[in-house]
């Protein structure tokens, strides 16, 4: 596994495990109620309206577990699964940061957002495990693209070239010629 990979790897644990201890986690269900019932109101077809129900929970289920998501898609990571284990780390890390937000609104709008609550140990703890499931999902989405180191190989003898003539080598004379004004052109080169 590549270097990037590990880190990526121990920020999402750290991340995920903070998610956990501290309890946040992403929009309330009301949000994915109220998607649902869009889906079911514009879809003109019941197997889409299926489908978009199923999809829309799946998403509902992996927002509300946060950290727990964060951690699945750590796990997904030596499995070589890299896409999919950002787009969990994702969803997992991009609900909690709207459940921060969704909350820091609610404080301010009820009068009580102020710089003890804000920085009270279990909201300092939610946004720095948000910030190391940010890095750490950046860290996998620009490491996958990393070249794999490869042994050098020895050579065959297939690959070696053959040997060149000597009178292939020789370089014609040149003669060199100097303007009025001092600079120096070389006439009769290979190149000329």
């Amino acid at each position: 596994m590549h270097k990037r990979n590990i880190a990526a790897m121990i920020f999402a644990l750290i991340g995920g495990i903070l998610l956990i201890v501290t309890g946040y986690y992403g929009t309330s269900t009301g949000f994915w109620g109220w998607a649902i019932q869009i889906a079911i109101s514009l879809s003109p077809n019941p197997l889409v309206t299926d489908i978009l129900i199923i999809v829309l929970s799946i998403l509902a289920f992996l927002s509300f577990m946060g950290g727990w998501t964060v951690l699945l898609g750590c796990l997904l990571l030596p499995l070589g699964r890299h896409r999919t284990a950002v787009h969990i780390i994702g969803i997992g890390a991009g609900m909690s940061l709207l459940g921060l937000i969704y909350n820091l609104i609610q404080m301010y709008l009820l009068g009580s957002l102020d710089l003890a609550t804000f920085m009270s140990k279990y909201q300092v703890f939610a946004w720095v495990a948000v910030i190391f499931t940010m890095v750490a999902r950046e860290l996998i989405r620009y490491g996958k693209g990393t070249p794999k180191e490869e042994p050098p190989q020895e050579p065959q003898e297939d690959d070696l070239p053959e040997e060149i003539p000597e009178e292939s080598l020789e370089v014609p004379d040149a003669s060199v010629v100097t303007d009025d004004e001092g600079d120096a052109d070389v006439q009769g080169g290979p190149n000329s």
